[in-house]
């Protein structure tokens, strides 16, 4: 009992720890983040910092790589819960919508690494991302042998569902909307 209280303890000062660095990697550039600004910002020393990431590069990539494979198993549960592929279209675009509005940090984060020209993403984070492009190139496929879509240009058509999504989340910031509204 009193190990499962250390560990849920730690756990949530983990996320402490991973919220705080979105905060902050979301409004500076990677470089101009240090463990020294992430302890600052929730009142712990740097050390309590290096227990939990022995560096600034694994705490970025720990933010980045949970908030993407959560972000998978979400779509893929709710996609494979879907009758076709309209309802399961929709269930992709407002639950990717949703999930971006609410970890909105990891949304700023995720768009300066993809509008990056000179993009840092390791190969396993380029894989979540492709995974997800696949799921919408997925239901379109599907959807032109049901009949419900007419043939398009795949690649296209993925990111104009991404675009609008992004779109979406960034006017929902840029005004403030809040969780409830969203």
């Amino acid at each position: 009992m009193l190990k499962e209280k250390r560990e849920i303890k730690r756990e949530k000062k983990r996320e402490k720890i991973l919220d705080a660095a979105a905060e902050l990697f979301s409004t500076k550039h990677y470089h101009e983040v240090m463990m020294d600004d992430v302890a600052r910002l929730i009142s712990v020393a740097k050390g309590t910092v290096y227990n939990y990431f022995t560096s600034k590069e694994e705490l970025y990539f720990t933010i980045m790589h949970t908030r993407m494979e959560n972000l998978l198993s979400l779509l893929k549960q709710k996609i494979e819960s879907e009758k076709n592929s309209i309802d399961s279209l929709r269930a992709f675009v407002i639950h990717h919508y949703m999930f971006m509005m609410k970890y909105r940090k990891f949304f700023l984060i995720y768009q300066k690494e993809t509008l990056n020209k000179q993009n840092t993403f390791c190969e396993e984070m380029l894989s979540l991302e492709k995974q997800m492009n696949q799921m919408i190139l997925q239901i379109i496929s599907r959807g032109e042998n049901e009949g419900i879509f007419r043939k398009v240009d795949e690649e296209f058509a993925t990111s104009l569902v991404l675009g609008s999504i992004y779109g979406a989340v960034q006017r929902g910031i840029n005004e403030n909307i809040s969780d409830e509204e969203a």
